[in-house]
């Protein structure tokens, strides 16, 4: 019976003996494993791309009948391998005459209908390099002023769309950002003789006087007042252009209107009036 009870607590001994060290050599392989953290390394985020279309036109005041040429700008810090530029405009306002490409980088394609513009560019063949947009003339459009006031023309830009303007790059993924419209201010012309006062949309226009600098002047400055009345009221408008600083006052408004000076004669001055 002592010899069984021996045996007992020597094999008891034993099992205790085994896990004691079973847990010792895991203590010790965790210690020298190396350490790992539980949460995901954090990423650095995907840079934003800046990519963009606008349209530009100048700032003058435009005489029904005129035309005038839009550029359509791009910037990418990506490199381009097409585009497309879907410009809108209204036709009772503007005209479309023609388009034309200001790149050799993209053969060109333009389609027109009911105010709707589409300009494509696509890499041409012969070009191995991809272009970057650094505000780039891609385009050029001509339109034609059909009526007097403000035309206003936007790029179409839906974000996700794939029917309107976009930016492709080298892996044919659309990273158009933002877009910009432009807008054309057109007017009628108005030719005044000193002294003879015209009425146009309800305003008295006369001009005052034009005063022309001597040929031999160093520093010449050509003055040009105009009366604008309504009612009772006068407003005196002062032009100025010319001298070696390059003076350019040649807009000025008035009841509502844009007045820019045209052109200058001796006793003659041509004006162009919008509404504002």
């Amino acid at each position: 019976m002592d010899l069984h009870r021996r045996k007992l607590v020597l094999g008891i001994v034993l099992v205790v003996f085994f896990f004691i060290t079973l847990g010792i050599g895991s203590f010790f392989r965790f210690q020298s494993s190396p350490r790992t953290s539980s949460t995901t390394p954090s990423q650095s985020p995907s840079p934003t791309v800046v990519a963009s279309l606008q349209l530009e036109s100048g700032k003058e005041i435009l005489e029904v009948g005129n035309t005038t040429d839009v550029g359509v700008v791009g910037k990418s810090d990506k490199s381009i391998t097409g585009y497309d530029a879907v410009i809108i405009y209204d036709p009772s306002q503007v005209e479309f005459v023609d388009a034309s490409s200001s790149s050799n980088s993209f053969d060109f394609y333009k389609e027109q209908k009911d105010g709707r513009l589409i300009l494509t560019g696509i890499q041409k063949l012969s070009i191995a390099t991809p272009t970057l947009l650094h505000d780039q003339v891609v385009a050029h459009v001509r339109f034609k002023i059909k009526k007097v006031g403000t035309s206003f023309l936007s790029l179409e830009y839906i974000p996700g769309s794939k029917k309107d303007s976009n930016l492709i790059d080298t892996q044919s993924h659309d990273v158009l950002t933002s877009v910009k419209g432009t807008q054309i201010q057109a007017g009628n012309l108005l030719k005044l003789q000193e002294k003879e006062p015209i009425v146009q949309d309800n305003v008295e226009y006369e001009l005052q006087s034009i005063i022309l600098p001597d040929l031999q002047c160093r520093d010449c400055i050509t003055s040009v007042t105009l009366f604008a009345k309504k009612g009772t009221e006068t407003i005196q408008l002062d032009f100025k252009t010319g001298g070696i600083a390059g003076i350019m006052e040649v807009e000025k408004e008035a009841f509502s209107h844009r007045i820019m000076l045209k052109d200058i004669q001796t006793n003659l001055a041509e004006f162009i009036i919008s509404p504002l």
